[in-house]
């Protein structure tokens, strides 16, 4: 992790910016672009200050790491291609119409212009129908009554992006801290979003980590740090635009899932792609329950319980 100073440029400038847009209040309003000028400058001291540390502006490792800030900040996907990594960030950078104005205002002005909007990804036609025993959707009794989604069912409008999902990706490389006894201040601040408040990153997260994202985004979540929470929020959507809420259950009778770091195999996150055979979400929690990341999980092994929008 290098020491960033005024001047300097590139991803772990901007997901800083964004770190402090988070962290300070009220907000210093820094515009994400990458560029570490004079407002980022005195938001850094601002937080140094707040934090007892060296009031230098200049944000060196321990200043980084106290952010929540780790080796890189927002880490290529596995297998993705360097232009598919330049797609994406042009996404974070896509002004998208309908968001919250507050959001908006929050990412104005700092030193450097902003980054010109993306093109819209072209539509993709919808996928071809499928019985429900070929996904491997055979209708179970899950508890509560609940009845899983068939798949087959949902037409993913990738046309369409829910605006917190910009928050999301900023929050891409986010990790539990390994060290017994330490845990991540940026995944502790993600329980204040709900009434468990827990101050450790070992408790799980995913929901925490859906309910700070809505809240950025001043959205009303669940406040509950359980996934199944969402499963009942907002409505329900069969056309749902990237970034929709999904609730997964690992197929089996209330065993824990790996993948996702649950004790119940309940699962929440953000919709980021579908296939017949896949489901990806970015989300909290994922991947042996390290990551904030984009992870494709088989159809064949989950249960959809829900798939989201505000209500």
């Amino acid at each position: 992790m290098r020491t960033l100073r005024p001047g300097d440029s590139g991803d772990d400038v901007r997901m800083m910016q964004h770190l402090l847009n988070t962290a300070l209040r009220p907000s210093p309003g820094l515009r994400m672009t990458g560029y570490y000028g004079d407002r980022t400058r005195a938001a850094v001291a601002r937080y140094q200050e707040r934090h007892g540390l060296a009031v230098t502006g200049v944000a060196d490792r321990h200043t980084l790491l106290l952010l929540g800030m780790r080796s890189r900040a927002a880490p290529i996907p596995v297998g993705a291609t360097s232009s598919a990594w330049a797609d994406a960030w042009a996404g974070v950078r896509r002004t998208v119409a309908d968001v919250v104005e507050h959001v908006v205002d929050a990412f104005d002005g700092d030193d450097a212009p902003p980054a010109a909007p993306a093109t819209p990804a072209p539509a993709v036609p919808a996928r071809p129908s499928a019985s429900p025993a070929a996904a491997g959707a055979a209708t179970p009794r899950l508890p509560g009554g609940r009845t899983p989604i068939d798949p087959t069912r949902l037409r993913i409008d990738r046309e369409r992006e829910m605006p917190w999902m910009r928050l999301a990706r900023m929050e891409l490389g986010v990790t539990e801290l390994r060290r017994a006894g330490q845990h991540n201040p940026r995944i502790v601040e993600y329980h204040q979003a709900t009434h468990g408040r827990f101050q450790d990153d070992e408790t799980p997260w995913c929901a925490s980590f859906v309910n700070w994202v809505l809240q950025q985004a001043n959205v009303r979540g669940t406040r509950s740090a359980g996934a199944i929470s969402f499963a009942d929020w907002g409505v329900a959507t069969e056309a749902p635009p990237i970034g929709a809420i999904v609730v997964l259950r690992r197929r089996g009778s209330g065993r824990g899932d790996r993948a996702t770091g649950s004790g119940t195999g309940n699962h929440v996150a953000f919709l980021a792609d579908l296939s017949d055979t896949h489901i990806t979400l970015l989300g909290g929690n994922q991947s042996g329950g390290t990551q904030v990341s984009q992870v494709p999980y088989r159809l064949a092994s989950y249960w959809i319980l829900g798939v989201r929008l505000p209500g």
